[in-house]
């Protein structure tokens, strides 16, 4: 059996509740069958989600692809540079955790030596309640097709609402949506566009609405 991160990880806590922080649209608190681990581990540190909801298989796979997640994210991690030992850190916010869809928001930050900040990854994973996968593939057929001039005009109308500033140039280069995305607790399919994708650093990550999941 593949050996998990937490297994290889020097500290390990189980409590309730969310890692999420600064919330981003529909995220917010999961369900009781969602518990949040903490471990740490050389120069790195992550708070991620447990399901103990569905069968023993259907929670296995979850769990495993976070794991593979964070794990991947701490071999990419630079180990030391010139200046010292670069520090990495895993928080998680919860979308969707009911009617057969469980859906997660990994955000993946590194901290290097001398930096004014930290630099920011964010990962949606998304699955039905047997454990399998939801994909970009699948989120396509639930969602209108859109041109590329109709997805721009979605991202600029709800980044206005909230006051955001956008590069237009980097907007202007948009020709689909981002294949990473998260489904929010009120049914919507969110796109993730990373920090400096689309706008300044103040701005942090950002989710657009695309579309409403569909129900199978």
């Amino acid at each position: 059996m593949k050996k998990s991160i937490v297994a290889g990880m020097l500290a390990l806590l189980c409590t309730f509740g969310s890692g999420a922080e600064a919330l981003q649209p529909a995220l917010g608190d999961a369900a009781p069958s969602v518990i949040e681990a903490k471990a740490s581990r050389e120069n790195i540190e992550a708070t991620y989600p447990v399901w103990t909801g569905g069968t023993i298989l259907a929670h296995a796979k979850v769990n495993s692809t976070v794991e593979t997640e964070i794990y991947s994210f701490y071999q990419k991690l630079p180990k030391t540079d010139s200046y010292g030992i670069p520090k990495g850190y895993v928080s998680w916010q919860a979308g969707a955790c009911d009617h057969g869809v469980l859906s997660y928001v990994l955000v993946e930050s590194t901290m290097m030596p001398r930096a004014a900040h930290p630099s920011h990854y964010v990962v949606g994973l998304n699955f039905r309640d047997d454990g399998s996968k939801i994909t970009y593939a699948d989120v396509m057929q639930m969602i209108p097709q859109q041109s590329p001039e109709e997805i721009r005009d979605t991202i600029r109308k709800q980044t206005q609402a909230e006051n955001i500033p956008l590069f237009e140039e980097e907007l202007s280069r948009i020709q689909s949506w981002p294949k990473n995305f998260y489904i929010g607790n009120d049914g919507g399919i969110y796109f993730i566009f990373q920090t400096y994708d689309i706008a300044p650093y103040a701005a942090g990550w950002i989710g657009v609405r695309g579309g409403t999941l569909k129900s199978n």
